[in-house]
């Protein structure tokens, strides 16, 4: 019997687009990262040698890949409001938002200071003084780190984070190549420079409490749930239990 449509053969038949896909950027994104995390001896030459500057490294680097855990958190806070002994805490919508950003700015300029350092440190270990290169040390070993930012999601798998103590071997091994500081020295300039990363990341930690405890006393819509009733803080509503019974 013929066709009802006789042109309609899967020769003539017009082919099934493709499923769409990540934008270029972010597909070359993740490619890098596959490279980095899988194969960091091979992948830090490609990344010395690729010209680079200091606003393309913090836009297109470091500012997706560090808003990973303020986001990760800020969902969190939301909808999974932390909880001891009966009393549970909500931060504001507003409030939280606000902290993420800030967290997110804060970190970008963590890693931009650490870069400065580790780049006046280089020619004291035999390295060479290279701040483009010092940049992109800090802000691809940095990747393991911001990555595991995801497990911030909840808080059961919050401490999963840990497993971001990987970047020390991506930093590890992207020291002599980046800095040129020869192996003799590599050991006592690795631990500098995770020691003045700990610093400067202490800073910034500091730094974003400060400005997060404002934001919590300012914040409108802040609530901390107990046993017996609600406390708002900033509209100053407090439901801390029932009224005493008049005997």
């Amino acid at each position: 019997m013929a066709s009802e449509f006789p042109n309609d053969t899967p020769e003539t038949a017009a082919p099934t687009p493709p499923p769409p896909g990540p934008p270029p950027a972010a597909r070359n994104m993740i490619d890098r990262i596959k490279r980095l995390l899988m194969s960091p001896a091979a992948e830090w030459p490609a990344i010395e040698a690729e010209p680079m500057t200091v606003q393309g490294v913090m836009t297109s680097w470091v500012l997706p890949l560090a808003a990973i855990g303020p986001i990760a958190g800020l969902i969190r806070n939301i909808l999974f409001p932390l909880t001891l002994f009966g009393v549970s805490f909500r931060p504001s919508l507003v409030g939280s938002i606000v902290q993420a950003v800030i967290a997110i700015g804060l970190s970008m300029l963590g890693v931009w200071l650490w870069s400065l350092l580790l780049d006046a440190l280089a020619p004291s270990f035999k390295g060479t003084k290279n701040p483009i290169a010092a940049l992109k040390l800090v802000a691809f070993s940095a990747t393991a780190a911001w990555l595991c930012g995801i497990f911030q999601l909840t808080w059961p798998t919050a401490p999963l984070a840990i497993l971001g103590l990987y970047s020390v071997y991506l930093f590890w091994v992207g020291v002599p190549v980046m800095m040129k500081v020869p192996d003799d020295q590599r050991p006592v300039y690795v631990v500098v420079a995770v020691v003045v990363g700990i610093v400067v990341n202490w800073v910034v930690i500091a730094v974003a409490a400060a400005l997060a405890s404002t934001m919590f006393a300012m914040s409108p819509a802040s609530s901390i749930t107990t046993p017996g009733g609600t406390l708002t803080i900033g509209a100053t509503t407090i439901e801390t239990g029932k009224p005493a019974a008049k005997g």
